[in-house]
């Protein structure tokens, strides 16, 4: 997919079991999927009772992404399990390069992973960054890793395997977090 946008508006989901939601896709990677030269400027809000990929742009990349952007606010609300979310990505797991995220990230719940570009970087990630603060609320035990809440300006976490890298990225953004088991970097 190539020189696609969504301007404006808003994507709003709740409901039950796994989801993955963005201002553009869900979900980029299948068989190798590709998303190139694309934005996004809406309000992205989810809310799930099972696991939940929420990104302005994708939800999540297992994919290339490459030359994008993303400029509305994301929100995750009243999560009773997990969530991944990101100003662009949810969850980053593929290539990501050139691209940015301008908006403010929110999430409350009992556990989770959110940043500024993306919840979770894994892969290869080059030239990215994020401007928007990122803010949380933690209502989690703190006893397991899904009870709790890690956030950051750039991304919540870097899960990279051999070969897989984060080069020539920044975030200018607040981080701020509140309640328990909160774990928050700049």
């Amino acid at each position: 997919m190539s020189g696609s946008y969504v301007a404006g508006g808003s994507v709003t989901h709740n409901q039950s079991g796994n989801s993955y939601v963005g201002g553009l896709l869900g979900y980029v990677g299948y068989n190798g999927g590709t998303v190139s030269d694309s934005y996004t400027t809406c309000n992205v809000t989810g809310s799930t009772s099972s696991t939940l990929y929420l990104g302005g742009l994708i939800g999540e990349n297992t994919g290339v992404v490459d030359t994008t952007y993303a400029t509305g606010t994301v929100t995750a609300t009243g999560s009773s399990n997990f969530f991944y979310v990101g100003g662009l990505i949810g969850r980053s797991a593929g290539t990501l390069s050139v691209s940015y995220a301008t908006g403010n990230v929110t999430a409350s719940g009992t556990g989770g992973i959110l940043g500024g570009l993306a919840g979770v970087l894994e892969g290869t990630n080059f030239a990215i960054y994020a401007t928007g603060n990122v803010s949380g609320t933690g209502s989690g035990t703190g006893a397991t890793e899904d009870q709790r809440l890690r956030m950051g300006g750039l991304t919540g976490n870097i899960n990279l395997d051999a070969g897989e890298s984060v080069r020539a990225c920044y975030a200018t953004g607040n981080v701020s977090g509140s309640g328990t088991s909160v774990q928050a970097g700049g």
